[in-house]
């Protein structure tokens, strides 16, 4: 079971909806950056169901409790772990979906793979998003340090629309529930009194992100922020630009024309969503999700008795959501700020090095060049071997070790003891090959 994200910043996440606690464990986060906890909360608040619309009834209070990683306040470049109580739970609601699954959630799967359909949706649930925020809003902090800042926008809810970001010169939009148009609320209060629900529109934007934050391939900006977004509760659609609308125009209107402003190199339109060939191209970074309607819905729904093998009807109870949307913008942000900090670390455009992971990290690339540097030196010695044997040299040059511990003792200014503990090893490997 896959419950870690991310290459040089890795977020493991722990626990379900209604065990005791969630937790998430951050590895490699940069040491030294000072945690503002107060916005941080405030943060996580976002994603709370409170002076929401339409939003469920339950209540945690969502406190973090840091218990590795912070030195008064200030990262120390240990794993940074972080708990979480549950405490508003009430598995009993939850009892009947093993037997009866509920329509598009995951209790039927969950059944078949482990057995048992899992309380709230256990690892499936929306709560276990709460990690994603956590680590996310961390790295949002991190990410303003190094001048980008991450936005959300809700365009989209049930049938109501409104404008987006303009591509090229993104407006400072809001995430605010207050601030949804008023028939987008209208819509979340309908599906409330139909006891039915709607999904909607959220766009993210990154702005301040520098040329070529991304790798080729699988690396790319596009594959990392699709798989996390994707890995989203009630997330069915990613799209970057203008996404799906690349299909009804032709490359002459679809294609972003590069031009200097102030000397620097920008492009005319932004239908790309800030990004090339997996790499970040200086733009603003523009994508949209969408979000399906929330599947526990009021209305009596078709679906069947595993148990006795038949089809039933089935009236969902619990506490639920009408529409998710407004309190997945900041998951949005925290999903989108994780993956561009590790990318931006992993392509050198962040510091790094004053981590364990990090520091860990650079001694394998050292590694790595020994390892190759000690299978070249037994390929060479192989020859020596060869080229001594027919011009009938000795096999052995003790004058010629000592001459090689000397000089890379004095060249490196490292003790000559400790260059000859190594290479008595590496002498010992070429004579092997030598024979």
């Amino acid at each position: 079971m896959l419950m870690s994200f991310g290459n040089r910043i890795k977020m493991t996440v722990g626990g379900a909806s209604h065990d005791s606690e969630i937790s998430v464990r951050i590895s490699g986060f940069p040491a030294g950056v000072r945690v503002d906890e107060k916005a941080l909360n405030a943060f996580l608040v976002r994603r709370k169901p409170e002076n929401v619309i339409g939003a469920t009834s339950r209540r945690e209070d969502d406190i973090p409790r840091f218990v590795g990683g912070l030195k008064e306040g200030v990262t120390d470049g240990t794993d940074i772990i972080v708990k979480v109580a549950n405490k508003d739970m009430d598995s009993s609601a939850y009892l009947v979906y093993d037997d009866m699954p509920r329509p598009s959630h995951a209790d039927y799967v969950s059944h078949v793979k482990f057995g048992r359909a899992l309380a709230g949706g256990g690892i499936f649930s929306g709560r276990m998003t709460l990690p994603y925020c956590i680590a996310g809003g961390l790295c949002v902090q991190y990410l303003e340090k190094l001048g980008v800042r991450i936005d959300s926008f809700i365009t989209r809810v049930g049938n109501a629309e409104r404008k987006g970001y303009d591509f090229v010169n993104p407006e400072d939009f809001s995430y605010l529930t207050d601030n949804m148009s008023e028939d987008m609320k209208f819509e979340i209060a309908a599906a409330a009194g139909r006891h039915d629900s709607v999904g909607g529109i959220i766009e993210g934007i990154v702005h301040g992100l520098p040329v070529g934050v991304g790798e080729p391939i699988f690396g790319g900006m596009e594959a990392r922020l699709a798989s996390i977004l994707y890995s989203i509760p009630s997330v069915k659609g990613v799209e970057f630009g203008r996404g799906f609308g690349f299909a009804e125009m032709c490359g002459s209107d679809a294609n972003d024309s590069f031009i200097f402003q102030n000397s620097v190199v920008k492009t005319a339109s932004n239908n790309n969503g800030g990004i090339n060939g997996g790499l970040s191209n200086g733009m603003p970074l523009v994508l949209k999700i969408a979000v399906k309607p929330t599947p526990s819905i009021g209305l009596v729904q078709n679906t069947v008795s595993l148990k006795q093998g038949t089809n039933v009807s089935l009236e969902i109870k619990g506490r639920h959501d009408t529409c998710i949307v407004p309190r997945a913008a900041v998951v949005v942000e925290a999903a989108m700020a994780f993956v561009i900090a590790d990318l931006m670390l992993e392509g050198g455009f962040a510091t790094y090095e004053n981590t364990v992971a990090g520091l860990r990290g650079n001694m394998d690339v050292i590694d790595d060049a020994i390892g190759a540097a000690i299978a070249a030196r037994r390929e060479i010695a192989q020859k020596l071997g060869t080229l001594k044997k027919e011009l009938r040299l000795p096999q052995t040059d003790a004058a010629r070790e000592n001459e090689i511990i000397k000089r890379l003792a004095e060249k490196y200014n490292l003790a000559e003891d400790d260059v000859r503990e190594v290479y008595e090893v590496l002498f010992k490997q070429s004579k092997k090959a030598q024979k």
